[in-house]
């Protein structure tokens, strides 16, 4: 039998049941009656928007050949995230795969001016208290969160194969 939120939360003070209908039906008024018909391939018109603008075009190297343990497929901050977990329970050899020049996800995409988080950065503190970096700000903006954030990751090994333990 599988274990209920309150085996393994104790005495909580809200009903799960209740949460999981609320975020279902929240769920529900943004799915779109077209599913997957909704999205347009990225081609003909739209190929520019496969395009990494961040990345130097020229870029090449060789493939890699060697074995990993963990695949993670996606360098934005649940990628990063999983990593370091990854890391922190002993796996050595992990890499990330992400279609992006680097890792950062939305952060690495959106550099317009006046970028900002969105949501309270404390989602972020994962990465940032790791290494004492943690900012007493609510809403963080671009430059000092890649800066600081992206830095952690990049702090003297290589991203793809290192991802070091205690980061996270």
């Amino acid at each position: 039998m599988a274990a209920t939120a309150r085996d393994l939360l104790g005495d909580i003070d809200f009903d799960p049941a209740e949460l999981h209908a609320k975020y279902l039906h929240e769920r529900d008024k943004r799915i779109r009656p077209d599913g997957n018909e909704q999205y347009v391939e990225i081609s003909d018109r739209f190929a520019s928007f496969g395009d990494d603008p961040w990345a130097d075009a020229s870029f090449e190297r060789e493939p890699l050949t060697d074995h990993v343990d963990v695949i993670v497929v996606g360098g934005g901050f649940g990628g990063l995230l999983a990593a370091a977990r990854l890391r922190d329970a002993g796996v050595q050899r992990i890499r990330l795969i992400d279609s992006a020049g680097d890792v950062g996800g939305t952060w690495y995409w959106n550099r317009y001016p006046g970028a900002a988080c969105d949501v309270q950065s404390y989602i972020y503190l994962p990465l940032l208290v790791a290494w004492r970096q943690a900012r007493p700000l609510f809403y963080l903006f671009l430059p000092p969160f890649l800066a600081v954030v992206l830095s952690t990751v990049y702090f003297g090994w290589h991203w793809v194969i290192d991802i070091p333990a205690g980061i996270a």
